[in-house]
């Protein structure tokens, strides 16, 4: 009994640490949620001591998140069975398990856009009357599509990193 409570203390303090090196993980699909990114992308996710970055496969194109600007960071599992035609002559058909992780990551920024007083006046814009919107958040939910058995550990890590990297 005493060995297991050593086992889980142990267990604990391996995910509580923070990533010393860069972690990286293969065969990550982006689906949505960047604002410039429309398409779907095959690539590597990789988290550092300061970002959460993707790049794409083939074209080598890459986005990153800052962790300072990460609010969130969930996982979910869908388990679901289709089915599939059956090898053996006038078989039908075969149901066959299917699982798909996701892991949605949600970011908020703090975007100090410009607002020009009375638009309309001349004088006003002449003279530059520019303020600063400080309270306008943008928000965005980025969701990869992930291998199996894989996203419990990538949101540990992700959230253990940006504790570790708010501690001073």
């Amino acid at each position: 009994m005493k060995g297991l409570g050593y086992l889980i203390a142990a267990a604990v303090a391996v995910l509580a640490s923070p990533v010393s090196a860069d972690e990286t993980w293969t065969n990550v699909e982006y689906l949505r949620g960047k604002a410039s990114f429309s398409r779907y992308m095959k690539g590597t996710l990789t988290l550092t001591a300061k970002e959460l970055r993707f790049v794409d496969k083939k074209t080598k194109i890459s986005f990153s998140v800052p962790l300072k600007d990460i609010k969130e960071v969930t996982n979910q599992v869908y388990d679901d069975v289709v089915a599939a035609p059956s090898p053996r002559p006038f078989g039908g058909r075969i149901p066959i398990h299917v699982k798909w992780e996701f892991l949605s990551v949600r970011v908020v920024r703090n975007d100090p856009s410009e607002l020009i007083l009375n638009e309309g006046e001349p004088s006003n814009r002449e003279t530059g009357t520019v303020l600063r919107n400080t309270n306008q958040d943008s928000s965005e939910t980025i969701q990869f599509l992930c291998k199996n058995k894989t996203t419990q550990a990538m949101v540990a890590k992700i959230k253990s990193q940006k504790l570790a990297e708010s501690v001073p």
